[in-house]
């Protein structure tokens, strides 16, 4: 610790100058350079000048150092997610003691901001994120790091996804100023569908979670590499359902109980992919009975629900009208914007209306586009978009969509 930031800290504070602090002691240059770090200086001279400040050198020190060492609990809490730990600690500290140490205060301002993305108080980490103390103390590396990682997760908490892996792209990798940084990246790079990079760094968080015996992230890890093997186009139904049991089995090895709504969502997915819809809807309804995964929004495995009960033509009208109702009725409630416009499609296909169907898809492609992985896009909206044009013969319209939306199309295809 930089006793000479402590120093020049109480002297301000006093109101002394450096002459009147050095005094008898030593020279205004040799104060100057010890409160810079520019200098060694002696236990006893530093006793002797916190004597002069009335305080006590070592007790000053020792806070700091508690600090440090609260700041690295909160940040493995945060790593292990222990989040009730973590704000435990966080509501301990009292930042007054330390805010004259841009070094310490910017690092507990952003661990801050971190925990805030978690508990979904976006808006305070935002806060937090843009203050201009922040923004301009960021000269060490570090700390640059840090902030870069912290504002990409915000993010991809906000599904900016594209955005947030071209923010940890630029990050120093080798090494990284944290290993977590490869786990983020990964998810990133799968929603931005750049698969084989998502797998790449998927593979080196499992690495870095396993020498820490992080068996949670080890499964979403394993679960990221799963995912990217899905969207392999020569995966065997066969090989990807092994792979998700054993998954299940390993989560119960472990006793983490709640990451199975994510996996079971997951399969049921698979499943309905395939076909298999009774089997898909077993495994929604495990999701939504579970519902522990924070990082799951349960309107995800509600929609799936929905869609696969809709598409397998296999339950009564006022069963799928119900569902649909209630899904439309929660993403209001909930003011999620995707699930809202998932489930008016939903609607407009189950009844039928193809030409309203179409067209919402149509003025909500670069939306859609962005809302899930790019064959999901590609099979579920693009492609029966294209093939109801030309069906109907609408040559006009689909050189206008060839035009307005060549960018989205060209990428697809």
């Amino acid at each position: 610790m930089n006793v000479g930031l402590i120093l020049a800290h109480y002297r301000k504070k006093s109101g002394i100058t450096q002459e009147e602090l050095g005094e008898g002691i030593c020279s205004v240059t040799h104060i100057s350079k010890i409160e810079r770090g520019l200098t060694e200086v002696s236990n006893d001279t530093v006793q002797i000048l916190g004597q002069r400040l009335c305080i006590n050198i070592n007790e000053e020190i020792e806070k700091l150092n508690k600090t440090n060492s609260d700041l690295k609990a909160i940040s493995l809490h945060l790593e292990y997610q222990n989040y009730n730990e973590a704000k435990v600690l966080l509501d301990s500290i009292n930042y007054e003691d330390f805010r004259y140490i841009d070094e310490i205060y910017v690092q507990y301002l952003l661990i801050k901001a971190r925990y805030l993305i978690v508990n979904n108080e976006i808006t305070k980490a935002k806060k937090i994120l843009r203050q201009k103390n922040v923004l301009n103390s960021l000269e060490m590396q570090f700390l640059k790091d840090m902030y870069v990682h912290i504002d990409a997760l915000l993010d991809l908490k906000l599904a900016n996804y594209t955005i947030a892996l071209d923010k940890m792209l630029k990050l120093n990798l080798n090494p990284p100023y944290s290993n977590e940084v490869y786990y983020h990246l990964s998810y990133a790079a799968y929603f931005s569908n750049q698969f084989l990079l998502s797998f790449q760094y998927a593979l080196n968080a499992k690495t870095y979670y396993q020498s820490r015996n992080n068996f949670v992230k080890v499964i979403d890890c394993e679960f990221i590499i799963l995912s990217n093997l899905e969207e392999e186009r020569d995966s065997s139904f066969d090989l990807i359902e092994y792979k998700y049991l054993d998954l299940i089995k390993l989560i119960d090895r472990f006793k983490l109980e709640h990451k199975k709504s994510s996996i079971y969502h997951n399969l049921g997915y698979q499943y309905f992919k395939n076909g298999r819809f009774l089997e898909a809807i077993n495994y929604y309804n495990k999701s939504l009975e579970l519902d522990t995964d924070a990082n799951l929004n349960p309107l995800t495995s509600y929609y799936g629900l929905a869609r696969c009960t809709v598409e397998s033509n296999l339950f009564e009208y006022s069963y799928c009208e119900e569902l649909i109702n209630k899904g439309i009725k929660l993403s209001k409630k909930w003011n999620d914007e995707k699930y809202k416009l998932y489930f008016k499609l939903l609607n407009l296909k189950y009844i039928r209306d193809h030409k309203m169907y179409f067209a919402e898809i149509e003025q909500n492609l670069v939306k859609l586009s962005n809302s899930c992985p790019i064959n999901d896009f590609r099979k579920n909206f693009l492609f029966p978009l294209i093939n109801y044009i030309v069906e109907n013969n609408q040559s006009d319209r689909l050189l206008n969509l060839m035009m307005n939306y060549k960018h989205l199309i060209n990428k697809e295809l």
